[in-house]
Order: structure tokens, then C-alpha cells, then sequence
């Protein structure tokens, strides 16, 4: 039995194409730097367009089991860092 693994790009494509191939199109955008200076980046980002209420959604992608442990202690760390402020 063969099996094949997903790679980034094959997540990518399918995420533009759920976004882009419909009857009213998402602008899709993919590696976007957001953060103060660019410092953090998301993997895509796609904006349903509206006067009113625009939806905005961020993806981050992660293909391996370390790729996702390492981004959510990263995550983890912030949010420790972060307990005391208030929004």
C-alpha cells in the first residue's frame, strides 16, 4: 500500500479554489505578512467582500506533527505572556 503525503501546495491550491470558483469570488491572498513590521506571516488569507460585513479568514497551514506542536507551544508561550492584559 502506497501512501502519499499532503504537501503544503496541495492544501494551498484547494483552499484557493474553495475561495475563488464560485459565483461570487473571495479575494485569496497567500503568504501575507501581518504583525507589527511584518514579523508574523499567515499562510493565506481570504477576504469575502461586502460593504457592510466583510469576512475575513486567516489560514495557517501545517502538513507534519512537529510543524504543529512547535506553532501551538509557540502559541502557548504568547498566550502565558499575555494572561494579564486586558482588552
Amino acid at each position: 500500500m502506497v501512501i502519499s503525503k499532503v504537501k503544503a501546495s496541495d492544501v494551498m491550491r484547494a483552499l484557493e479554489q474553495k475561495h475563488t470558483q464560485k459565483i461570487n469570488p473571495d479575494q485569496f491572498f497567500a503568504e501575507v505578512s501581518c504583525g507589527s513590521g511584518g514579523s508574523q506571516r499567515l499562510d493565506a488569507v481570504a477576504i469575502k467582500p461586502s460593504w457592510t460585513k466583510p469576512q475575513i479568514t486567516g489560514y495557517e497551514i501545517k502538513v507534519s506533527r512537529r510543524d504543529f506542536m512547535h506553532a501551538n507551544e509557540k502559541l502557548v508561550k504568547e498566550l502565558k505572556n499575555n494572561e494579564h492584559c486586558k482588552f
